[in-house]
């Protein structure tokens, strides 16, 4: 049975991905920034991590497991990014997902799949 992190895993995309995975037989471990209500959804999860993709600790922890995949969808829609500095923007969109693959990098990670939801909503 495959691991699978997904990362953004509460948002509208990450929800219904974590979601058909485990229930197409993938233990998928869920990354949100806070725990979610949907308590069908809860038990389909393998494990729940929670905290915020900034913090090197977040990144750390999610490195400690070993998966077969990982996919991203954290990123602030364009209206967000807009009414943000470069700076903000940055911090959210981009460098969390370069710690990550840093980090995992020096892991057995067959594939590490990333969607960009800047433009979904816009």
């Amino acid at each position: 049975m495959k691991r699978i992190l997904v990362v953004g895993a509460c948002g509208y995309l990450g929800a219904q991905i974590s979601k058909y995975l485990a229930e197409n037989g993938c233990r998928v471990t869920a990354f949100c920034r806070s725990c979610p209500q949907d308590k069908s959804w809860k038990s389909l999860m393998d494990e729940i991590i929670t905290g915020d993709i900034r913090d090197e600790s977040t990144i750390k922890r999610l490195t400690q497991e070993n998966f077969y995949a990982v996919i991203y969808l954290i990123s602030l829609d364009h209206h967000q990014s807009e009414q943000q500095s470069a700076s903000v923007v940055s911090s959210i969109n981009v460098l969390p997902l370069w710690n990550l693959m840093e980090a995992f990098s020096t892991r057995n990670v067959e594939m590490f799949i990333y969607f960009s939801t800047i433009q979904v909503y816009g």
